[in-house]
This record gives structure tokens, C-alpha cells and sequence, in this order.
């Protein structure tokens, strides 16, 4: 965040979209640059996600880390 007009923009945005989400819900600012996984994967693939995740004892944001590394590791070539 650039400065305190900018953290306030973004609590608010944070609380408009966890009361247009129901009730008893938070919410986290996202930034635009920021992508949720849930808008990429289904409903079943971050289920197993999270089996891995608690099998291996890692968050999901490593394994997902790891696997882009590996990704770009196999196209290396390509870049």
C-alpha cells in the first residue's frame, strides 16, 4: 500500500465484498495484480490440493509455488 488513503480504500473494499457475500463472512483486499486460485481451479482440484497440502505437511501456496517452478523449468527453452 502506497499510504493510509490507500490501506482505508482497501479495507473498504474488503468489507463491501464480505457483506455482498453473506453473512458471517470476511473478506481480504485483492489487489488486481493478485489472482484467487479459486477463480483458476475446480472445486475437486483444490480439494486434493489440500490433501496434498496436509498429507506433506506444506501450505498450498508452496506446492503450487513448486509446481510453477517446475513448469517453467520444463519450457526453460522457451522463454
Amino acid at each position: 500500500m502506497a499510504d493510509r488513503s490507500d490501506l482505508v480504500r482497501a479495507a473498504d473494499e474488503a468489507i463491501h465484498r464480505a457483506k455482498r457475500d453473506g453473512r458471517g463472512r470476511i473478506s481480504i483486499h485483492v489487489e488486481e495484480r493478485m489472482v484467487l486460485k479459486s477463480n483458476y481451479y475446480s472445486k475437486a482440484s483444490l480439494g486434493r490440493l489440500a490433501k496434498l497440502s496436509a498429507a506433506e505437511g506444506r501450505t498450498e501456496a508452496s506446492l503450487l509455488r513448486e509446481a510453477l517452478d517446475d513448469l517453467i523449468d520444463r519450457y526453460r527453452d522457451r522463454i
